[in-house]
């Protein structure tokens, strides 16, 4: 019968270099499915407390929640309000 490996099994066996470069892109792949809606919600806001901050309507932040992706300085005056 043949013996399986757990995924960190095989992990273990990478060189650091190459642990350290999937480290890097897991980061980059987590970073990258973050959305709005979940940043808005990890603060603990309601779409209209965030619309207050930014001096939007309520609409608009829905529309920005269903964007695919959104520019940096969105993201960053988000976090800011």
């Amino acid at each position: 019968m043949k013996k399986y490996t757990t995924l960190s099994e095989e992990l273990n066996q990478l060189s650091q270099e190459r642990k350290e470069i999937i480290t890097a892109r897991t980061s980059e792949l987590r970073l990258a499915e973050i959305t709005l809606q979940n940043l808005r919600e990890k603060l603990g806001l309601s779409q209209s407390e965030l619309a207050d901050s930014l001096e939007l309507s309520e609409i608009e932040i829905s529309d920005l929640e269903n964007q695919p992706s959104l520019e940096l300085n969105t993201i960053r005056n988000v976090v800011n309000a």
